[in-house]
This record gives C-alpha cells, structure tokens and sequence, in this order.
C-alpha cells in the first residue's frame, strides 16, 4: 500500500519525500506563536496572546499529519531501518506532542501561571528546531552537497543525487547508511554490494536494473544517469 502510495505519486512527477512540506507547517506555526507571544508580554497586548494560542492550535492540528507522512517516508525511504537519528526524532517527536498539549492547556489559566508560557513556547521552537537539524543530518550528513562536488559538470547529478539517493547513502564517507557509503566509489575496483566491476557502464546498470534491495529509478533520463555519473566520479 504504502508502495503503492509513492509508485502513484512518482507517475506524476512527484519523487520527494511527503514529509518535510509538512514540516514547514508545524515549524511555522510554532515560530510564530512563539513571536506573538513575546510581542503579547512585551505590549502587554491579550489578542496577541490570543493569536499565539491559535497558533499553538493549529500546530497541533497539524502535527498529527506531520508525524503520519515522517512514518511513511521511514518506510518506504529507509525501510523502517533504525538508524540514531531517527530514533532521536521520534523521541524528540513525542516530546514535541506532551509541550504542544502543556502549552495549549495554558490559555485561559491565572496569570500567576502565564509566566510558565513563554519557556514551554520556547521549548518547542527548540524541539523543532532540533527535529529540523536531525532530520538534515539524516538526509546529507555532516557535510553540505554542494561542498563536494567543485567542478561545475558534477552540479546537475548532484541535485539529482541530493533528490533521489542522498536518504541511503553518504557521500562524505564509506560507511553504511542504508546502502554503502560512495565516497571515493570510482577510485574502487569493485561495486560495494554487487561487486561488479567499477566503471560508467556498470554503474549506469545498476541505475537501471537495480541489485537486491536498491529501489528502482524507471523515470531516469539517459542525460539524467550520464549526470548521476559524472556526479559519483566526483565523489
């Protein structure tokens, strides 16, 4: 189903996890309840401090959607494989979710208890924010694309690497993330996995009719694959 799900979506173009736009949502909301929270302490203004907590209101809503399409990027992506900082995530996640209700069920309580508004706000800018962090981390690593790649023919399959291969394997490194590590991959004289010679011809192949649990790639352009490669002989 889940297959399915995504098989339906590349079919029109689509080849993205369905995650991180919805994100943004959350993310958003959150920064700007915590502004219209400051901006409601320092004016002393209440609709402001009403309009955080529409806003606190709506992260929530938004949440449980964001969290639903994160679970089935990890399934389809990473094949439910537990790597550190998704582990990390979801308990960061769940963290988020016991704030977000703490920081909804202070409206409307004495003023002596709005003073703990502002920290909780705060916090979950933070888990956020952290939540953001991991999750680039888990796509590109500790290192930017866009530092490896210096010659200027490697900057098409880069952005092509960075959209369809960077969530299972590094390029900074040779360690597994959930297919091998390609750095240095043509200075190999065998494929990590299927140990086929090294060369573009191997490479486009296995592009094109993928090994073992490698996903398919049936959309790839002729132009696009030739970019690919140039892009791994870079690496």
């Amino acid at each position: 189903m889940i297959t399915g799900l995504y098989q339906m979506l590349a079919a029109i173009g689509y080849h993205h996890p369905l995650h991180p736009p919805v994100t943004h949502l959350t993310v958003g909301l959150m920064a700007g309840a915590f502004i219209f929270l400051c901006a409601a302490r320092l004016f002393d203004h209440q609709e402001l401090d009403r309009t955080a907590h529409h806003c606190i209101e709506l992260a929530l809503l938004t949440l449980p959607v964001t969290l639903l399409l994160g679970l089935l990027d990890w399934l389809y992506f990473y094949g439910g494989t537990w790597l550190a900082p998704i582990r990390m995530k979801m308990l960061l996640a769940g963290l988020l979710v016991v704030f977000l209700l703490w920081a909804w069920r202070q409206n409307g309580k004495k003023s002596r208890l709005l003073k703990r508004q502002l920290p909780i706000y705060g916090a979950c800018l933070l888990l956020v924010g952290t939540l953001g962090f991991l999750g680039g981390e888990l796509v590109y690593g500790s290192k930017t694309q866009a530092s490896i790649a210096d010659d200027t023919r490697a900057q098409p399959g880069e952005i092509l690497f960075s959209q369809s291969c960077a969530m299972c394997h590094f390029t900074d490194s040779r360690e597994t993330k959930i297919g091998p590590g390609l750095q240095g991959l043509f200075k190999n004289e065998q494929l990590p996995v299927s140990k086929n010679p090294v060369s573009a011809t191997s490479v486009a192949g296995l592009l094109k009719h993928p090994y073992k649990d490698m996903p398919s790639f049936p959309n790839l352009t002729e132009e696009e694959v030739q970019a690919l490669i140039v892009y791994l002989q870079s690496l």
